[in-house]
């Protein structure tokens, strides 16, 4: 099914599913029906196992006792990705600010070792 189209699907391949175990929270945002709306029902469930996505399917029954159906996927792996970005960035930056901490000890010590002695005469 597209993303922002709704389909017209026959009665008779509605059937009744199993609601999965999982609890998705993702907010899609529908668009309007093509006619006037005598009921509507939403499902979410999760799909592909654990973490991997979120799927709504929208059911509306119309005035001209037409039913239509909106279908929508997201991943989850998108907000796993950003975690893990930003925990990689921390732990780059600690690398990089150890190095330079390192870096800078380094040529303190050097510099200290290379100063002049003055003779008394």
């Amino acid at each position: 099914m597209e993303d922002d189209c709704w389909v017209r699907i026959p009665l008779s391949t509605l059937r009744i599913v199993e609601s999965s175990s999982c609890h998705p929270n993702y907010q899609f945002k529908v668009p309007q029906p093509p006619g006037e709306i005598i009921d509507m029902v939403e499902i979410q469930k999760c799909v592909g196992g654990f973490f991997i996505g979120t799927q709504q399917s929208n059911f509306v029954l119309l005035k001209d006792n037409s039913v239509w159906v909106w279908q929508h996927t997201v991943g989850n792996l998108d907000q796993l990705a950003i975690l893990l970005g930003r925990i990689y960035g921390v732990f780059l930056g600690l690398l990089v600010g150890g190095f330079l901490l390192l870096g800078a000890s380094i040529l303190r010590h050097l510099s200290n070792r290379r100063k002049p002695q003055i003779l008394d005469p």
